[in-house]
């Protein structure tokens, strides 16, 4: 369990949270942080990770 937690703190350190954010909200830099997600957000954000997780595992091959 714990390092789940960290390889998803890692695949979360990949992100530009303030680009993300500005991407996905229209402007807002702040509207989204890797642990303030909103609930509106947290399916593109959870589909983002997990393609992060995909690509991870295939550039390890």
């Amino acid at each position: 369990m714990e390092e789940n937690k960290s390889k998803i703190a890692y695949k979360k350190s990949l992100i530009n949270w303030s680009e993300l954010s500005r991407f996905l909200t229209n402007g807002d830099r702040s509207g989204i942080r890797p642990n303030d997600i909103p609930l509106k957000y947290q399916k593109e954000v959870s589909e983002l990770i997990k393609l992060i997780d995909d690509w991870s595992e295939k550039v390890k091959k």
